[in-house]
């Protein structure tokens, strides 16, 4: 270990009880704003299911438990235990829930999860067994439902047993054949902006969705390598599919970030390559947007800024993920609302953990 990691490690005892007393107060103080912020927009919701969802989406900000997303599932009615499970591109042969001492989270997590309803696909090992050696197939997915502490605990006793685990620290299945397809049916000439655009999927799911209804989509992607991807995967709909090599900003802007070339890339990592932004009003012009989708990685309100005249011209429905900021829970409906006060909601959530919130938003 190096003279700066034991430091560190001599340095932690004293530092945690600093940190608790000094950053936590605060930290717990704003999440409880923007709650109440959140909370004001309650009326705009137009169903029972986004209100429900609105109430965990702010339970989660103020506890930071994943588990909280579990139910929602049921609630939205989209049966998750009903797919099958991949791990490596394969389908694993059983779930490994890998648990401490709160037995009742694992049994909760089960239940949730419909094992009843699939006999033999979960089981639960204790983390004492586990590091006892415990015979896990390699085609097993192991999940850990371990609370924080334990995690670390656990990470460190696997290096000082040189074990090195498959682990999933947490359980997360996504219904991405639903996300922003299935509260708006499509209108004739639709006209779609699909912000965050990665390989092009979703550029191809809307010209299915709308099964000839859709006239044309704009795609934006700024990382290379995810352009390069969706460039090649929309060829066969060259004409019905733009492709714009630019991310969706407020203004004209250059900036250096690192491109991973996943679907997580995001304009808050630094880096090397040079990427280029833009707005959607100075991509689209005089176009009548029908609908615009934007999961951004975080630069949503600033794209939705970028969006302005085209969102007062033509109130295009919207499906904007608000789940990678906590403010994005007040900010986004607010700058919506600020610009058409006309505008009401939806809310939907599609995955298993904290992940993949969708704020839908139309005029009538």
């Amino acid at each position: 270990m190096s003279a700066k990691a034991n430091f560190l490690r001599l340095l932690r005892p004293i530092m945690m009880p600093v940190y608790r007393a000094a950053v936590w107060p605060l930290r717990t103080a704003r999440n409880w704003m923007i709650s109440r912020r959140a909370l004001a927009f309650l009326p705009y919701y137009q169903d029972e299911l986004s209100r429900s969802i609105l109430h965990d989406r702010i339970r989660y900000i103020k506890i930071r438990d994943n588990n909280i997303f579990m139910d929602i599932t049921d609630k939205a009615g989209m049966k998750f235990h009903g797919l099958p499970y991949y791990m490596g591109g394969k389908e694993a042969s059983g779930i490994v829930l890998l648990h401490g001492r709160n037995e009742s989270k694992y049994r909760y997590i089960l239940r949730v999860l419909g094992a009843l309803e699939r006999p033999g696909k979960f089981r639960a090992l204790t983390l004492k067994d586990f590091l006892s050696g415990a015979e896990i197939s390699d085609s097993e997915l192991v999940v850990s439902v371990l609370t924080d502490w334990e995690y670390i605990r656990f990470g460190k006793e696997c290096s000082s047993r040189r074990i090195k685990p498959k682990i999933l620290e947490g359980f997360c299945l996504i219904r991405d054949d639903l996300q922003y397809f299935d509260v708006f049916s499509p209108v004739d000439d639709e006209i779609v902006v699909d912000a965050g655009a990665y390989d092009g999927a979703t550029a191809i799911q809307f010209l299915k969705w709308g099964g000839g209804k859709v006239r044309h989509v704009y795609s934006f992607e700024f990382d290379p390598d995810n352009a390069a991807k969706c460039r090649e995967n929309i060829r066969p709909y060259s004409g019905k599919v733009t492709l714009v090599e630019k991310g969706t900003w407020d203004k004209d802007k250059i900036l250096r970030i690192n491109t991973p070339g996943t679907s997580g890339s995001s304009v808050r990592s630094k880096g090397s390559t040079a990427v280029y932004l833009t707005t959607i009003d100075s991509i689209v012009k005089d176009e009548r947007v029908t609908f615009i989708k934007m999961d951004v990685e975080g630069a949503e309100l600033k794209s939705l800024m970028g969006a302005r005249n085209t969102i007062i011209k033509n109130h295009p429905r919207l499906a904007v993920c608000v789940y990678h900021k906590p403010t994005d829970l007040c900010d986004i409906p607010g700058y919506i609302l600020s610009l058409v006060p006309d505008y009401k909601f939806f809310l939907r959530h599609y995955s298993s953990c904290q992940f993949e919130t969708v704020l839908y938003a139309y005029c009538e």
